[in-house]
């Protein structure tokens, strides 16, 4: 059983084009959520349906870049893992299908994609399956459904992005130093 859609990556669509974007879609697609700050993802399971990690609102502004767009948002628990309509997961944003890491990790089958996804809902009931922005997202889930591990590009770049700019900061440090040092040194021998 091959899946569809590999190493696809489709253009961006507005919530106006749903049957668009469902013309395309094959079961075990990831789906890629244009969130503003961030991108939520969920796996296509079929039948108008995404698998996806749901964020309830809670008036807490941490959560505020990190919930669903569910509209059973309040049913859900903070980072469980649900089966949901497409168009409730949609809302206003933008989404498309992303699987481009098809050609970095293999792709499984569409029934082991859907299984995994099955599994993991059911394990997230009792809260064994803890959410973490870091090491435990919506794209940790969509990825590891899809390949049989879980990654999360985005936060990968943000980590990258972290250490350009620590690498660039103690370097400007150890320059000042080592400049400050030059500096002393020729000062003392003109006196």
């Amino acid at each position: 059983m091959k899946i569809g859609n590999e190493e696809y990556t489709s253009r961006w669509y507005r919530e106006y084009e749903y049957e668009r974007l469902l013309y395309e879609l094959q079961t075990g697609d990831l789906i890629e959520f244009e969130r503003g700050f961030y991108k939520h993802w969920a796996v296509y399971a079929g039948n108008k349906k995404v698998y996806h990690r749901a964020y309830p609102e809670d008036g807490n502004s941490f959560c505020m870049f990190i919930q669903s767009h569910s509209a059973l948002k309040d049913v859900y628990r903070y980072g469980e893992i649900v089966l949901e309509d497409l168009q409730s997961v949609w809302a206003d944003s933008e989404a498309r299908i992303n699987n481009s890491m098809d050609s970095k990790h293999k792709p499984s089958d569409w029934k082991t994609v859907l299984e995994r996804a099955e599994n993991k809902m059911n394990e997230s009931q009792p809260r064994k399956d803890t959410y973490n922005v870091i090491f435990n997202n919506c794209e940790h889930f969509a990825s590891y459904c899809r390949y049989g591990i879980g990654f999360s590009k985005q936060v990968d770049d943000i980590k990258q992005n972290v250490l350009i700019v620590g690498v660039t900061v103690l370097t400007g440090l150890v320059l000042g130093k080592a400049l400050s040092v030059i500096t002393d040194h020729t000062d003392r021998r003109s006196q």
